[in-house]
């Protein structure tokens, strides 16, 4: 094996010196500098620097009209007072090459890194994508792709990777087939290898009928995937196996029990593609709930790991609050146990690896989210990668081999029918089965919809819904005695819209929802919703939402009651000043009665072209209490100098203090120098971070 990567690097860098040396036009030459230098200091006053500078240089070059070469190098070495220095040395070459059928990618590379205590590894990698090219609307297009990369510090983790995919268009039904597998060897551990394969397909057929009166869709999916591994029980006690992930989703919602997916982002790429550096999830300062969605498809999980690109221990990561929920559709979730305490933020600098580590207690469901509530740190967080893993034990030294498989079906349809010019129906239907080996568990689903709506004019609107969504679950106990769990919820709803001025909107909504437990009925929900929205003035707009739901058992326990009555204002003062402010009160009656308040405002002022200003206010009291406030500033010193600037404070568990500055100075074209400090100080910690960035790309052609 040493002998192939001796190979593969040399043949690399003689592919490089052959492109280079090809009589040519003079190559595009992009040349880049990037320096950063950071001081931190902690709460005892000890600064601890560290230092890092880059180079890269790119290359490329036409080699004939249908075929194009690119070159890049990269340098970089990391400084750290009494810690590693590190050297990273990465060269990488791609090719392109087209034709009238196909489109050829391949790239390779060799990373190499010196690191002063961990020592000296290297990885090397090299990738092939295939892609038709014909033009034919009836044909087929097919992809397909082979890879291989080596990595280790002896480069004992071998991985090949191969897949492909076809999407035919057949005009009265479209055909999505694809596959990938992927092997895994450790050739310096027998036997701790790994083979998975996953696959699937997809038919769907969309069509209008009668003058596109009537409209129709239907599909029919199938995934499927497979995963044998042998795996060495550490010093630990156990082993962990990496469990598919097959849908990443983030979202900014502070109402986990339900989503309909339309403010989610997917990131499934980029949080699944081994990169620990390039953030996938960006979150912004503390104060708002963010949302996390793993589709694990009823593999068993046990522990999830969460990377950052950089050490985030200065935000107190271990002071975070974390919340665990799972869901069968992806849309009504339920909150699971998760005890925060457990929930570790792990560094390894000399590795460049920083990560949470959540225990979540063998969770075996279709969709798992996480929710972080809002965290004690300063700045934004970037999240760059995420891994779930299901945990076994055994003898510590043995190979324990595993094997897993997941079966999911899936079936939509959909009907839309315009009766007439102020009638119309519609029906959905979403049918899914999942099974998943060894453990015999799986779970079936049925959700259907239906609507009738009539309106009359364009100012008025009404419209009947009815619900039935349907679950069950099927596993097997240990003494091989199956156990079914069916659950059942029937909803029926009347809504109301209505503009009865120019200026003034009306919505009444009301829905009643019976709850079913093995065809028994356990439970029954009335649900009453009210939204005004009136525009008061031309500048001053005003919107007042309320809701009640009420939860009553079918045994003797006490009956839940719920009011929320929120009032919100919205006003231009000037052309320059722009404010909001809302009151919010919820009454939750049950076994005792709480309320809660809370009020927020939001002031927005542009004083002119080079300074604008921002603050922000907000209020709790009553059952929960707490009370944040942030101040902002945007300055544009000169046309190329921009500064900005935030205070912000919270009274809560924990008082928190924040503060943040940002100045970025454009030298010249080519040369961008950036100053950022972050401070924070609360009842646990205080902390100031000092980075300066210094930026220069060059070009010449």
């Amino acid at each position: 094996m040493k002998t192939q990567i001796i190979k593969r690097y040399y043949l690399l860098a003689l592919g490089m010196i052959f492109v280079l040396l090809i009589p040519n036009p003079a190559p595009a030459v992009n040349l880049n500098f990037n320096g950063n230098w950071n001081i931190d200091e902690d709460d005892n006053d000890n600064f601890i620097q560290s230092y890092r500078q880059s180079y890269s240089a790119s290359f490329e070059q036409p080699v004939t009209d249908l075929m194009n070469v690119q070159e890049n190098i990269r340098y970089s070495i990391t400084w750290i007072e009494n810690g590693a220095t590190t050297k990273n040395l990465s060269p990488n070459l791609s090719m392109n090459l087209q034709n009238y059928l196909f489109d050829l990618d391949l790239s390779g590379s060799i990373t190499e890194i010196d690191n002063s205590i961990s020592g000296y590894s290297k990885s090397t990698s090299w990738d092939s994508y295939l892609t038709s090219a014909w033009k034919n609307e009836l044909a087929p297009n097919l992809t397909a792709s082979f890879g291989q990369n080596s990595s280790g510090r002896f480069q004992e983790l071998e991985q090949t990777n191969a897949g492909g995919t076809l999407n035919w268009n057949l005009i009265l039904a479209k055909i999505y087939l694809s596959g990938n597998w992927r092997q895994i060897d450790n050739t310096m551990i027998s036997n701790d290898d790994e083979i998975s394969t996953n696959y699937s397909a997809r038919i769907s057929a969309a069509h209008l009928f009668w003058n596109n009166r009537l409209n129709t869709s239907f599909s029919y999916q199938q995934q499927n995937s497979q995963s044998d591994k042998d795996s060495l029980i550490t010093s630990s006690g156990f082993a962990l196996l990496n469990k598919p992930i097959s849908q990443i989703r983030w979202s900014i919602d502070d109402n986990p029990e339900s989503s309909d997916g339309s403010t989610f982002t997917d990131v499934t790429v980029a949080m699944t593609n081994q990169d620990l550096l390039t953030p996938a999830i960006t979150l912004p300062p503390a104060g708002i709930d963010y949302n996390i969605d793993l589709k694990t498809n009823l593999a068993e999980v046990d522990m999830i790991y969460l990377y950052t690109d950089v050490d985030i221990s200065v935000a107190m990561p271990n002071n975070f609050n974390w919340q665990l929920w799972s869901s069968t559709d992806g849309i009504n979730f339920a909150q699971e146990t998760l005890d925060a305490n457990t929930v570790i933020y792990n560094t390894d600098p000399i590795n460049n690896t920083y990560r949470f580590e959540i225990p979540v207690q063998k969770q075996q469901q279709i969709y798992l989210k996480l929710v972080l509530l809002d965290y004690p740190g300063a700045g934004t967080i970037n999240f760059t990668e995420i891994e779930a893993f299901d945990q076994i034990t055994g003898t510590i030294g043995t190979i324990v081999p595993t094997s897993s498989e997941n079966l999911q079906n899936q079936t939509n349809a959909s009907l839309g029918l315009q009766l007439t010019e102020t009638v119309s129906l519609n029906y959905n239907l979403t049918m899914s089965q999942t099974e998943s080996q060894p453990t015999e568990t799986s779970v079936e689903t049925r959700n259907q919809s239906g609507s009738i709506a009539w309106r009359p004019t364009t100012k008025f609107k009404t419209q009947i819904n009815v619900n039935d969504s349907w679950r069950k679950n099927t596993d097997h106990t240990e003494t091989n005695i199956k156990s079914y769990t069916e659950t059942n919820i029937k909803s029926y709803g009347l809504g109301l819209n209505s503009e009865l001025l120019p200026t003034l909107d009306l919505g009444l909504n009301g829905s009643v929802n019976d709850n079913y437990t093995n065809n028994e009925k356990t439970s029954q929900n009335y649900s009453f919703a009210a939204n005004i929205t009136a525009q008061l003035y031309p500048d001053l707009s005003s919107q007042l939402r309320a809701t009640h739901t009420t939860t009553k058992p079918e045994d003797d326990s006490k009956e839940n009651k719920q009011l929320t009555t929120i009032l919100y204002f919205s006003a231009r003062l000037n052309p320059q000043i722009t404010t909001s402010f809302s009151g919010e009160y919820t009454n939750n009656q049950s076994t005792t009665t709480t309320d809660t308040y809370k009020t927020s405002i939001n002031m927005g002022w542009r004083v002119s072209d080079l300074l604008s200003l921002a603050f922000s206010g907000q209020k709790t009291w009553g059952e929960s209490k707490r009370e944040t406030s942030n101040l902002s500033l945007v300055l544009a010193i000169t046309p190329k100098i921009q500064g900005s600037m935030s205070y912000s404070i919270t009274h809560a568990t924990v008082n928190t203090h924040s503060g943040d500055v940002n100045l970025r100075w454009t030298v010249s074209s080519n040369i961008f120098m950036q100053f950022i400090g972050n401070y924070i100080k609360n009842d646990l910690q205080e902390d100031i971070i000092l980075k300066s960035v210094l930026t220069a790309r060059f070009s010449t052609y």
